[in-house]
């Protein structure tokens, strides 16, 4: 069974940053996994406005949020060089008949992308400028390579500060409002690539703390 499965992969790129994976109205016929790289799934609007509806990393697969459709719904750009898995989609459909598993793995994710998206709205919705973007360091810091150095970590940033504000719906002015305050509060150190997370403990009790305290059941 495994050796069917691994013949449905085929390892394309490397993608440079900036390059599509797959662009928007393509004909939607394969999902892909992430190897190497972080990928942004994003689509402009008829005014020419960037939505970014989620960030990738290894291990990650895109193209679920077209399953239904005949066509991709987003660009699929790499932020830096990235390698990826194609799956072509016939060929999945034709093995997941007779492998339950198959069809079992893709709903979880399907179901985990939902949740996730739901979950930071949710969240959002309660949470000043500079918690939102403190959840979002966090969430980067459980998926992607931080380094730690005297209990301090600097984290990578591979999508630019547009980029964030579009994911967060806030605006790029917001965002550098925010990080400065963030700044003058000795939490971060902000660079142009990296976010230097200096104070921990502050940081963690900024993002569980709301305007109503509905976040701290989690905390």
């Amino acid at each position: 069974m495994m050796r069917d499965v691994s013949t449905l992969i085929q390892s394309k790129g490397p993608y440079e940053t900036g390059e599509r994976i797959y662009k928007i109205q393509d004909q939607f016929k394969s999902l892909f996994i992430i190897k190497s790289g972080v990928v942004k799934l994003e689509k402009v609007d008829n005014d020419g406005n960037s939505h970014i509806s989620g960030f990738y990393f290894p291990g990650d697969v895109i193209g679920l949020e077209s399953i239904g459709d005949e066509q991709y719904n987003y660009n699929a750009i790499a932020l830096e060089k990235t390698w990826v898995c194609e799956i072509p989609l016939d060929r999945l459909e034709s093995l997941g008949q007779s492998i339950i598993a198959v069809q079992q793995t893709i709903i979880t994710l399907l179901g985990k992308r939902v949740h996730q998206a739901d979950d930071m709205l949710t969240r959002g919705r309660y949470l000043s400028s500079e918690q939102r973007l403190l959840v979002f360091f966090e969430m980067l810091c459980k998926r992607y390579f931080i380094q730690t150095i005297d209990s301090k970590k600097k984290l990578h940033l591979p999508m630019s500060k547009v980029d964030i504000a579009s994911y967060l719906g806030m605006r790029p002015e917001s965002v550098s409002r925010a990080l400065r305050n963030l700044q003058n509060q000795g939490v971060i150190q902000n660079h142009l690539k990296t976010i230097e997370i200096k104070d921990l403990n502050v940081a963690k009790k900024m993002i569980c703390k709301s305007r109503w305290g509905l976040l701290r059941d989690k905390c």
